[in-house]
């Protein structure tokens, strides 16, 4: 059976947590508003599904060519969501940092380079997506749906703008806490 709400529960903190993407939604939201700094998350978007699709081929073969590299794959991903909790618990204050151009063109090309989406597609795409799915056609759906939930969170951190960045500043430990612990949950789910 599928494990739906640690599969929601994953995404939820991977793609709403702060990272390069949600922080340049956020900055586009507080420097152009929300009508003008959509082009950039339309830009991650188009970028998002791309490598999705790349990291579910990537993850495919490998999962399908090495049966015995199934075991490696679920603790590589649990690694990285517990080194995504301990950057969370560590991570600094975000205020005054560039968040660069802005536009289609930046989001499109920024995912290709963006260690975080990258990582975060194969170690969900290896620990809840081929596990529970094998059809192609189920697998691009449930990959683009990845793409489909970090945009709607960047859409999140582009209207919040200005406002959400002071909340995190105000309780920035606290709210990291609590993200890591989740993480921290979701790796130990992969592993029992």
């Amino acid at each position: 059976m599928f494990p739906t709400a640690d599969f929601l529960l994953y995404c939820l903190v991977s793609f709403a947590t702060p990272g390069p993407n949600t922080l340049m939604a956020l900055e586009q939201g507080r420097r152009k508003g929300f009508r003008r700094g959509i082009w950039l998350n339309l830009g991650m978007l188009c970028g998002l599904s791309a490598v999705m699709l790349l990291c579910l081929a990537f993850s495919k073969v490998l999962y399908d060519a090495l049966p015995l590299f199934q075991p490696l794959m679920r603790l590589v991903g649990a690694a990285y969501m517990l080194y995504q909790a301990w950057k969370c618990l560590n991570r600094k204050d975000t205020e005054g940092r560039d968040p660069g151009k802005g536009d289609f063109l930046t989001g499109l090309l920024m995912q290709f380079i963006n260690p975080k989406v990258i990582l975060l597609g194969i170690s969900i795409i290896s620990n809840y997506l081929l596990p529970h799915f094998t059809a192609p056609p189920a697998l691009a759906a449930m990959a683009l749906s990845l793409a489909f939930q970090a945009f709607a969170y960047g859409l999140v951190w582009l209207a919040c703008g200005a406002a959400l960045s002071r909340f995190l500043s105000r309780h920035q430990r606290p709210a990291n806490a609590v993200m890591a612990l989740l993480l921290v949950y979701c790796a130990w789910k992969i592993l029992h």
